[in-house]
This record gives C-alpha cells, structure tokens and sequence, in this order.
C-alpha cells in the first residue's frame, strides 16, 4: 500500500514584520506544534521513503522539525516551487509524477491550503471539513504507482492535529 501524508505547515507569525506571505516564519505556537507532529510520526510504523515541501518559509520549517524527529535527513527533503500557492489540481499533477518506488512507500507532502483539504476530499470523499495548521491527514492506495492516485481510491489510516 502506498501512502501519502498530507502535512499542513504549522501556524506561521503573522505578525512578523515586514514579511511577505512567502517568508512568514513560524510562530512559537507552530514551532511547538510542529515537534509535536514530529514525535507523533516518529512512533508510528515506517518512515517516508521522500519529504516534499512547498518552499515557503512556514512550509520548509515544518517539514523540518518533523523531519529532525523521524531521523530524516533534512538536506534530502525536495522544495517544489509548484506546491506553493497550489490549487488541488496542481498537486494531483505533481503526485502523480512521483517516482515509484516499492509498492509499499511513505511520501510526507508539506503544504497549503485549502488544497491540502481539497485533496484529501479528492482521494477519500467528505473526509473531513479542514486540515487546520499542523495536522496531519494520512491517505492510504492501493496502486502499484503514483500515477494511478485518483478519485475516492484512497482510504484514511488516520488523521492528527496537534
């Protein structure tokens, strides 16, 4: 069974000077949250065999600190410019061209939404209403490669907010 966890980036500081949306930091509510995900993915079973992450500053933060907790080499996690400021189609495109690996693969994906939320209903129909800052909305298929990753194929192995 492939899996794919639909991460949404911590809460990012909104009150940061100066920055633009693009290089919002994390707050420290996120900061804490984001170790949090990051112990909690850390007891689970398996282990990503890839992390993607929009680039934005909140985004790669995250993806990060919850990288640091798995043991994950942070220098291996992949910034696609595309999943910043994606629409759910955009996404669906881009997972779609994951490399396949073995039949039973862990892909992180940190993003944004309302996409995130909008593809985990994709996948798994009236799943849930949101993905709020920093939980974690993981989908289960049953497909040899990414590229069959459509409509109602998925199902949930489990949904986490901090």
């Amino acid at each position: 069974m492939k899996e794919l966890y639909l991460i949404r980036h911590a809460k990012s500081d909104r009150a940061h000077s100066g920055a633009e949306d693009f290089q919002r930091p994390l707050n420290a509510k996120g900061k804490r949250d984001a170790l949090r995900m990051g112990k909690f993915l850390a007891e689970r079973p398996g282990k990503p065999v890839r992390i993607y992450s929009s680039p934005a500053a909140r985004a790669k933060e995250t993806a990060e600190a919850i990288a640091h907790e798995i043991g994950f080499d942070a220098r291996k996690i992949i910034y696609e410019d595309k999943f910043y400021a994606a629409s759910m189609t955009s996404l669906l495109e881009q997972i779609r061209r994951f490399p396949d690996g073995s039949p039973d693969e862990i892909i992180y994906l940190t993003g944004h939404n309302p996409a995130l939320t909008e593809l985990a209903n994709y996948f798994v129909p009236d799943a849930i209403d949101n993905i709020p800052t920093c939980a974690i909305f993981a989908v289960g298929f049953s497909m040899a490669t990414w590229k069959e990753a459509t409509s109602g194929k998925g199902e949930i192995i489990f949904y986490k907010s901090p």
